[in-house]
């Protein structure tokens, strides 16, 4: 159990991903891997774990590969999007030491959606996000 815990901490803390070689696929993408945890293991393994109920942060978050997931009695449970000592946890049973309100989520929501309006580039989307989520971690964990 302990082996356990100790590979979850380096996955979270350094963002090591489970990856297939490229070299096997050349030319394809490559897809990252989620991992089913617990919720006791990701309050460990993050300072600030922040809830969202499900799809609260759909258009903040849609660049985005969650890291790992966690499930409960009926299946599925929710998502968790890691964020350097920060998660963000949506689902259908989220959880967390930090419940921003509804009216913060929809600003960042509203906001989103504003940046993105008109631009097809996933590259520059995607930056324009990362920027919004850097913001929204701030303010919530402030």
């Amino acid at each position: 159990m302990k082996l356990w815990l100790m590979i979850l901490s380096i996955v979270l803390h350094n963002q090591i991903t489970l990856t297939p070689s490229p070299a096997a696929n050349p030319g394809r993408k490559v897809k990252k891997m989620k991992f089913k945890t617990t919720q006791k293991a990701i309050k460990q393994g993050y300072k600030n774990v922040i809830q969202v109920s499900y799809g609260g942060l759909q258009t903040l978050l849609r660049y985005e590969s969650p890291v790992a997931y966690t499930t409960r009695i009926e299946g599925w449970g929710a998502d968790i999007y890691g964020f350097g000592n920060a998660a963000i946890v949506t689902g259908y049973a989220p959880f967390g030491n930090i419940r921003p309100g509804y009216e913060i989520n929809q600003r960042y929501e509203q906001r989103a959606t504003e940046a993105t309006k008109g631009i097809y580039n996933w590259e520059e989307k995607k930056s324009l996000l990362d920027e919004l989520i850097t913001e929204y971690i701030a303010e919530v964990t402030a």
